[in-house]
């Protein structure tokens, strides 16, 4: 599977009302492109949605992500025609946490409203920023490394770990042009596939940023919380927490882990969760991590099952399942629904089973317990 993103039928610099718009050039002879606020807007996203959908892109692929151009700071209107494209957008924000920008103040906000829209922000900046607009030092993306581990577990500030902003490898194609701007690029890349990750697509990560935005809670009398129009952004996370979600009496809550003295609560695709937490241990089955993104769960004692896309070799740990039982786990193609592979795995003495999917693919996973 691909996902296409643009950056604009010309690239601008700006947008700003009827004035003559500015090409995205350092160079004081850059061409103007003299239009109207409408004519801009309309010219810069629809036609330039519809040429690449029409012209460039191959039978069965659309745009999916438009990343905005120059000062990333698009009207409302301009986000709005976005939005009703049916694509996402994104760009923007340009964080640095590192020795240079040692402060939670050079971290961007995961997003900007306008007019009631969200635009998401990237959540790294890029090689241009690190080289200095392209002048060098062309190795500078390498420190984009020093932002990944600072928004997780910060030693440059005070401050308890926790993910603030996530893994993005954002660099342009000339970035790639010098044998030191290379090796930054790589070296970027053998960092991330290091860590314990969910990779998504561009246009998967604007939704979840939507869905924290637009996403609603609600205290309920008995001491719980409702949850609703979270749309992608599934996870809700509880600082120095030391409870378990109450299985039994939530709704829409498909597991949990703990990380760092704070619970991360993990909920279903319904859009509409009700959570309570409690101080005894959860009693029944769970998912308690993954590394991929899970859909259309089911779980019990006796079977779980669930489909999922993953783009390397990945696994996910379910928890509360018979101690060393054995389970038989069969996977297959989601689309052709041919059997990939079929085998027996063990449940450890603290009954987390660990199911480990093929290569990069959609799967179906079902997973039955023997005897």
């Amino acid at each position: 599977m691909t996902v296409f993103a643009i950056r604009g039928y010309s690239r601008p610099i700006a947008t700003l009302g009827d004035l003559d718009i500015l090409s995205e050039s350092p160079y004081s002879s850059a061409m103007i492109i003299s239009a109207s606020r409408e004519e801009m807007l309309k010219k810069e996203i629809n036609g330039a949605v519809d040429y690449i959908n029409r012209v460039l892109l191959p039978r069965g692929k659309k745009v999916a992500v438009y990343q905005w151009t120059g000062d990333c700071r698009p009207p409302a209107e301009a986000i709005q025609m976005v939005d009703d494209l049916g694509i996402g957008n994104i760009n923007g924000g340009d964080p640095r946490f590192d020795p240079l920008n040692p402060s939670y103040t050079g971290v961007s906000a995961l997003a900007r409203q306008a007019g009631g829209f969200v635009q998401p922000y990237t959540s790294n900046a890029n090689e241009n920023i690190y080289t200095n607009g392209w002048k060098g030092p062309f190795y500078g993306f390498e420190f984009v490394i020093d932002t990944f581990r600072q928004t997780e577990d910060p030693t440059l500030v005070k401050s308890p770990p926790r993910r603030t902003s996530p893994i993005n490898v954002y660099y342009h194609f000339y970035g790639v042009e010098k044998i030191k701007s290379l090796e930054a690029v790589r070296k970027v890349y053998d960092f991330a596939l290091t860590q314990e990750i969910i990779p998504v697509f561009a246009s998967e990560y604007c939704a979840i940023v939507k869905g924290f935005y637009k996403g609603k809670i609600f205290t309920l009398p008995a001491g719980g919380w409702r949850i609703r129009d979270y749309g992608a952004c599934r996870t809700v996370r509880f600082d120095d927490c030391r409870l378990h979600p109450d299985l039994a009496k939530s709704r829409g809550v498909i597991g949990y882990s703990n990380y760092a003295g704070s619970l991360y609560v993990h909920l279903d695709e319904s859009n509409d969760a009700e959570l309570y937490l409690s101080s005894h241990p959860a009693g029944r089955v769970y998912l308690r991590d993954s590394e991929f993104v899970l859909s259309a769960l089911k779980m019990g004692s006796e079977e779980i099952s669930f489909t999922g896309r993953v783009f390397r070799k990945s696994k996910c740990h379910f928890a509360n399942l018979r101690p060393e039982g054995n389970y038989e786990v069969e996977i297959k193609k989601k689309l052709s629904g041919k059997t990939v592979s079929t085998g027996v795995i063990q449940a450890d003495r603290s009954g987390i089973l660990e199911i480990v999917t093929p290569k990069k693919g959609e799967y179906y996973f079902q997973a039955k317990r023997q005897g």
